[in-house]
């Protein structure tokens, strides 16, 4: 009986042993106003990332010219940030 109890218990240890932690994969929306082979080279520049790691996903999501990306963007950023969002963007800038 104490034999098999001790089996039990080591197969258990084992197991706990070589079980491995669940990893969510962070996945990356990249928003993006590419077309024709802009968006071919947006698109190889996300498979060549994920392929080379594990950690991350980048996922390239055509969202119209760049008026439309832009806007898609502006409306993710609360107000109060998005003036300091757009501070380092050449006439985004609010003047005096």
């Amino acid at each position: 009986m104490a034999l098999r109890q001790f089996g039990a218990a080591a197969a258990v240890t084992v197991a706990l042993a070589l079980a491995t932690p669940a990893h969510a994969v962070t996945e990356i929306q990249w928003w993006h106003a590419m077309t024709g082979g802009n968006n071919d080279i947006v698109n190889k520049l996300a498979e060549d990332f994920n392929a080379s790691q594990s950690d991350y996903k980048v996922v390239p999501t055509y969202k119209g010219v760049y008026a439309d990306t832009m806007n898609a963007g502006n409306r993710r950023i609360p107000c109060r940030q998005r003036t300091a969002h757009h501070a380092g963007v050449r006439g985004s800038a609010p003047r005096p």
